[in-house]
């Protein structure tokens, strides 16, 4: 990112809008008939997949999809599952628009969070959804910062404060989608009650213009038998490698990386005793590379009077980019959740929305909820009980730069809840996407107005005696000189002479 002389300006990746939108879903459904009817409800949960982008008119529209598990019991007594889908879209017009280069391109970061979810059953097929939702979006060009020359015989003699600065560019792209199978065996008399999967990112390494990902889907399974109470728990991890195109741009070195995934299909089909997996996901790689540039701090006319017109900017850093995991064990009465006493946990599933971060004696604190949904067995019948656990992580800072935003993406794998006396304990391990963004404030020129100069100095001398806070700039402009005219330093000498 250099700077261009002919436009006296410079192009900055910076952010033009950070928003968090709420919208709700409301949808009405019918079960098909190859799925057995609802006696009993225990909980929807939901999985919003990443939003599609796009920007026209001056505007992002973000169209997206969140996929429901429906756990029920059947009319037989039986626990069961069913996929329900429901479709969103936003409109957000895009502030600020004026001083940015589109024709640069920009960037869009977004991530969908379910924040509440109810169902009613009004017919053993029929049921009302809702759901609300909360979609934080970030949107990334290129600004154009260019000084402004007006008044007499524009340009002429113009001495300028050229100075470095660096910034974060950020790139966000999806992969294609991956594909993988795998089957396991089941007993005669046992069955899939309920199938989940997450994207597991075990390793990601940056290799010029792409980023190779290793990871796994990891699917579980809960498994019944004629005997529910017998339900057993299955894991199943299909291994991936891919390769994502970073958009043809060659990352300079030191440029970080995070990368989550989604399963957006899930399809488990039994056949004698067969169970095959049929599993799709997609990638998302959000880069951060710091950037260097150079911009007009002061200017001066050599052969006019000038006056000068700064701006302040704040600049993007930074601050971090990358994955981690976090293992959660909170124990909670009882009494403090409203879990009946006698019930026996069987089967957990939690989702994770990150709320905060902010930075905190040199560590970034991420703080959020987990949200779980436990089945359990009483007295031989299925119940079910959703509870919010909240979650701290933290991160040693490399930087103390100040938190100006941040995204954060977590998924929770292999969520358990287990009975401990009087008291539940909540575990789970939490895998993290988290980006920080810092500023730093600089000043920049933004207009030079030129005016007639009122006399002429005839060829001459001058000793000039500098304060404690003068610079060779500072004591060129002040006498409208070329910096070379200057004979001493004003920072050390006590005197120097200036030839006009």
């Amino acid at each position: 990112m250099n700077f261009d002389q002919e436009s006296m300006g410079v192009r900055i990746s910076m952010p033009i809008m950070r928003r968090d939108l709420n919208s709700d879903i409301s949808e009405d459904y019918t079960l098909p008939d190859y799925y057995p009817e609802i006696r009993k409800l225990l909980f929807a949960r939901p999985s919003p997949l990443l939003p599609a982008k796009f920007i026209s008119g001056g505007r992002v529209d973000l169209s997206g999809v969140v996929d429901y598990t429906l756990v029920y019991i059947s009319a037989d007594g039986k626990l069961c599952s069913a996929p329900l889908s429901a479709e969103y879209s936003l409109a957000l017009p895009i502030e600020n628009m004026g001083d940015f280069e589109l024709g640069e391109g920009l960037d869009v970061i977004a991530h969908t969070f379910c924040e509440s979810t109810s169902v009613r059953v009004s017919a053993p097929r029929r049921l009302q959804l809702r759901s609300h939702l909360r979609t934080s979006v970030g949107v990334w060009g290129k600004k154009l910062c260019a000084e402004k020359v007006s008044g007499l015989s524009e340009g002429a003699g113009i001495e300028r404060l050229i100075e470095k600065g660096s910034c974060c560019d950020l790139l966000c792209e999806s992969s294609d989608v991956i594909s993988l199978e795998d089957s396991f065996e089941l007993s005669a008399d046992e069955r899939v009650a309920l199938a989940d999967g997450i994207v597991a990112i075990k390793d990601h390494r940056l290799c010029g213009d792409a980023l190779s990902v290793s990871g796994e889907i990891i699917v579980r399974c809960l498994v019944s038998s004629e005997n529910e109470e017998n339900a057993r728990s299955l894991v199943r991890r299909l291994p991936f490698d891919s390769d994502i195109e970073l958009d043809g741009i060659e990352l300079p070195e030191g440029a970080s990386a995070r990368v989550c995934g989604y399963v957006t299909d899930l399809s488990i089909n039994v056949e004698e005793c067969v169970a095959s997996i049929s599993a799709d996901a997609i990638l998302e790689v959000c880069v951060c590379a710091e950037s260097e540039f150079e911009y007009t701090k002061d200017a001066y006319s050599v052969t006019q009077d000038s006056e000068c017109e700064y701006c302040e900017l704040s600049i993007p850093l930074s601050a971090a980019n990358f994955n981690s995991s976090l293992s959660i064990c909170e124990r909670m009465s009882l009494e403090e959740l409203g879990y009946p006493e006698g019930a026996r946990p069987i089967e957990a599933y939690a989702t994770a929305i990150p709320e905060s971060l902010t930075l905190e004696d040199g560590r970034y604190v991420l703080r959020g909820v987990c949200r779980y949904s436990v089945i359990s067995m009483r007295d031989g019948e299925y119940q079910a009980g959703e509870f919010a656990v909240p979650f701290r992580y933290e991160q040693e800072a490399r930087e103390a730069v100040d938190v100006s935003n941040f995204d954060a993406v977590a998924t929770v794998n292999d969520a358990r809840v287990k009975s401990e006396g009087d008291a539940l304990c909540f575990e789970c391990e939490l895998l993290l996407g988290v980006t920080v963004f810092g500023e730093q404030s600089i000043s920049m020129l933004d207009k030079i107005e030129l005016f007639e100069k009122e006399e002429q100095r005839c060829d001459e001398l001058i000793a000039c005696y500098p304060s404690d806070d003068d610079t060779l700039w500072s004591v060129a402009k002040r006498y409208s000189v070329l910096r070379d005219e200057i004979y001493g330093d004003p920072e050390t000498d006590d005197f120097v002479i200036i030839e006009t």
